[in-house]
Formats: C-alpha cells, sequence, structure tokens
C-alpha cells in the first residue's frame, strides 16, 4: 500500500514538474513519506478535543520532534459502529498531507462480541499551497473532484480552525 503511494506520489509530481516546470516548490513525494512516516520516535501529547465528531468523542494526538518542531497531528473519532483517523503531516505550514483512515465494525460496540473491524478505507490529500495547489486522491473521477475538493478543504479546516491545536500550529512557522 504504502509502494502504491508513493508511486503514485513520484507520477504525480513527474507529471507536475513536466506540466508545469520547476517553479513548483513542493514535493509529493516528501509528503507522500511524511504521512507513511511511524510516529514512535517522536513526543506525543493529547489533547482533549473541544468538538466531537461523534457521541462516542474524540482526541488530537501531537507529534513533534526532540527540537520542538510540530511533525503530525491525529485526530481519533471513535463511534459504535466504526472508527475515523485523520492525521496530518507537514513539511511547514504550506506544505502537508492529510489522510483518512476509516474502520467500519461488524457490530456495534456493546453488543456483547468482540469488535472486529471487517472493512478499512483510507485516502489522502496533499497541500501544496505555496503553489496554490491541493491535490486530489487519484481515483476521483471529474464528477467526484468538486466534492473532493470541498473534502480536502474541510480536512484543512479541522485542523487549522481548532483552537485547541493553535501553540502546535504556531511550531510550524
Amino acid at each position: 500500500m504504502i509502494q502504491r503511494l508513493l508511486g503514485m506520489a513520484a507520477a504525480i509530481s513527474a507529471l507536475t514538474m513536466a506540466t508545469f516546470g520547476a517553479a513548483f516548490g513542493c514535493s509529493v513525494v516528501e509528503l507522500a513519506k511524511k504521512v507513511h512516516e511511524p510516529l514512535q520516535a517522536y513526543r506525543k501529547k493529547e489533547v482533549e478535543a473541544r468538538k466531537w465528531h461523534s457521541a462516542e468523542g474524540g482526541a488530537w494526538h501531537t507529534y513533534v520532534t526532540r527540537n520542538g518542531r510540530l511533525h503530525s497531528i491525529v485526530r481519533i473519532d471513535y463511534g459504535e459502529t466504526g472508527r475515523s483517523q485523520t492525521r496530518a503531516s507537514f513539511l511547514d505550514a504550506k506544505d502537508f498531507g492529510i489522510e483518512v483512515v476509516t474502520e467500519r465494525y461488524a457490530e456495534p460496540i456493546g453488543s456483547g462480541r468482540p469488535t472486529r473491524v471487517v472493512s478499512r478505507s483510507s485516502v489522502v490529500y496533499f497541500f501544496c499551497e505555496a503553489d496554490g495547489v491541493i491535490y486530489l486522491p487519484v481515483n476521483a473521477s471529474a464528477d467526484d473532484s468538486v466534492g473532493e475538493l470541498h473534502e480536502a478543504k474541510s480536512l484543512k479546516s479541522l485542523f487549522f480552525d481548532a483552537g485547541e491545536l493553535a501553540p502546535y500550529l504556531k511550531r510550524l512557522n
């Protein structure tokens, strides 16, 4: 899966360079690596989510480097029938990637049976805002692209409009 994503990111970067030249400074390949980099090496801090996206609650987890620079923020929303994890990983404040992973359970939690994940889906968005570009999922059709663009902007707002994250996002500058 990661190799496939890195291959797609390389193809997007090559296509962008072929189409627009070297004027674009954002590396989609670097963003893809950052989004899928394991987070165990970074300091983790849980931040209470002021706004929940489900009745079961949610939490933010921030990951910073040894020198205090923000690497990633992960939002986890828990639900009775599944869970959503949204991760933003940053090269800087303008160039970042967001991956959304959604898991669905076989039965609602509390049914008396063990929780079993029956489906898992993932979608990644790359933001190269210094260049004025948002890369949408490769599988988005022309009909889906408007909806995907709206979803990408909504996900960006999820992170950048959360007041409780402001102290961490300042570390990107």
